[in-house]
């Protein structure tokens, strides 16, 4: 659903002086910067303008083109022109040189608008004024200040309501460094890598840890190498699928996938999609693991309507259907298992983000909001406030969960829950649930910052140790 009481204006009348040329035009993977901004916010908007010195640059795209009203007052003026020229009580104004804003955060931000004058993320310490709502009630205010000469675009900021989006919120939908980057100089290209918008790269992060990994005998030297060629599967089918120009568009009605996504997997989009990543994945998996024999489960997955039939299957968590076709291909239930959830990892991981839909959570999900499936890890992040998350072991997304709940059953009989700590382990701990004998693995944080830099799909396999301590308990995971 589009938003049509607000609208949005693209800011693109600046000089560019420090790039060196037109940077709302340069060409960035494969068109210019302005349309990546375009292609971002076109689902949430009815109304979308530019706001520009020369209209004719922009005519191609087809949508309405301002000059400033008062020229000479750099994004300010941009501000007031939209406000001006709106047809809406409320603006959301963009720089167009951003062009991995999230139509998630967007989202989330409007439904924090009413109230306040201005609605304004802060990273960092600092108002990401170029990615902001403003109200019509702030036109007294600047144009106070323009009348006093002013020309400094927070000038107005102290005489106007101010709801400011923290960095908490905003790791809900992605890392604020990534959301708000822009680019300024021609340097800022040159750092970017391709595109990964949040899903970490597996294989990096697993690099960090390998060490320590191996020293401690969390990992075998062969168990090494084997992820890592598992993750290098899923960085480059996370890449192909993030770059994809036939991925679906979901809407919130789609969600969670698990009980209203068949219609995404119909239509024949996504066998052609998923098709391609099959086969790496099980070649990978069977040059280290001799004797081991995937070719009738490949084969099988590959033909008619397989593909999506056997992937929705698994995102219901039909084990019936699962179970077949592991007997059919011959192939043992936990193989068909892995290689399901990690054909379908970096393809639903790419989905989400590039949907980056304002999921309702309510704190009490025990499956993944998303696309439902259960969650293969917990993070509490420490502190007074600190929240508890939940990590989807299909498609990688963290949502909000209760501190005194269980994970699995969602029993909140405080009574029945308890945790304990592996011997000289402060870091980890085990969540354990007396009434349905489930356990989930969490780990400590010192700030949501600190959380999003973590990278809990790995963090998984290198804390097995605390399974294998859960299941002598006698307790087990879904």
């Amino acid at each position: 659903m589009k938003s049509n009481d607000i609208s949005a204006f693209i800011i693109a009348g600046g000089k560019s002086t420090r790039f060196g040329e037109d940077k709302a035009l340069y060409i960035y993977r494969g068109k210019p910067l302005i349309e990546h901004v375009i292609e971002r916010i076109k689902p949430v908007f009815e109304s979308i303008s530019i706001i520009a010195d020369d209209a004719e640059r922009f005519s191609y795209l087809g949508y309405p083109c301002y000059r400033d009203i008062i020229p000479g007052l750099g994004p300010l003026g941009g501000l007031h022109t939209a406000l001006k020229r709106a047809g809406t009580d409320s603006v959301f104004v963009f720089a167009c040189d951003m062009p991995e804003c999230n139509p998630g955060l967007i989202r989330y931000m409007i439904s924090q608008s009413a109230g306040h004058d201005a609605v304004i993320p802060v990273k960092h310490g600092y108002h990401e004024r170029l990615h902001a709502i403003y109200r019509q009630s702030c036109i007294a205010a600047i144009e106070k200040r323009i009348n006093k000469g002013e020309r400094q675009f927070s000038s107005f900021f102290e005489d106007v309501s101010i709801r400011e989006i923290r960095d908490d919120e905003i790791w809900k939908f992605g890392d604020p460094d990534i959301v708000f980057r822009n680019i300024n100089y021609r340097r800022d290209v040159e750092k970017i890598e391709p595109r990964r918008w949040t899903m970490h790269s597996h294989s990096k992060y697993l690099e960090t840890r390998a060490r320590k990994a191996l020293d401690n005998a969390i990992l075998t030297a062969e168990m090494l190498d084997f992820y890592r060629a598992l993750y290098a599967v899923h960085d480059t089918q996370h890449d192909r699928y993030i770059n994809e120009p036939d991925m679906p568009s979901l809407g919130l009605e789609d969600l969670p996938l698990s009980e209203n996504g068949m219609r995404i997997f119909s239509g024949g989009t996504v066998d052609s999609l998923l098709i391609p990543g099959l086969a790496p994945l099980v070649e990978a998996t069977m040059a280290h693991h001799p004797g081991l024999s995937l070719e009738s489960l490949r084969d099988a997955l590959s033909e008619g309507s397989a593909p999506v039939d056997i992937a929705f299957a698994m995102i219901k968590k039909d084990s019936g259907r699962v179970e077949k076709l592991a007997a059919d291909c011959r192939a043992g239930a936990d193989e068909t298992i892995f290689i399901l959830v990690n054909w379908l990892k970096p393809f639903l991981a790419a989905l989400r983000e590039r949907n980056a839909l304002s999921i309702n959570e309510t704190e009490t999900e025990t499956l993944c909001p998303f696309c439902g499936y259960y969650p293969d890890m917990a993070a509490i992040v420490s502190g007074k406030d600190g929240k508890r998350y939940l990590h989807c072991s299909l498609c990688g997304h963290r949502w909000p969960f209760r501190r005194i709940m269980c994970a699995v059953c969602g029993t909140e009989d405080a009574a029945r829950l308890e945790n304990f700590t592996p011997e000289g382990d402060t870091r980890n701990r085990i969540d354990v649930c007396h009434s349905c004998k489930g356990y989930i693995k969490t780990l400590r944080f010192d700030s949501i910052e600190a959380l999003g830099e973590a990278d809990l799909t790995v963090e998984n396999i290198l804390t097995t140790g605390l399974d294998s301590a859960a299941l002598r308990k006698g307790f087990r995971r879904p």
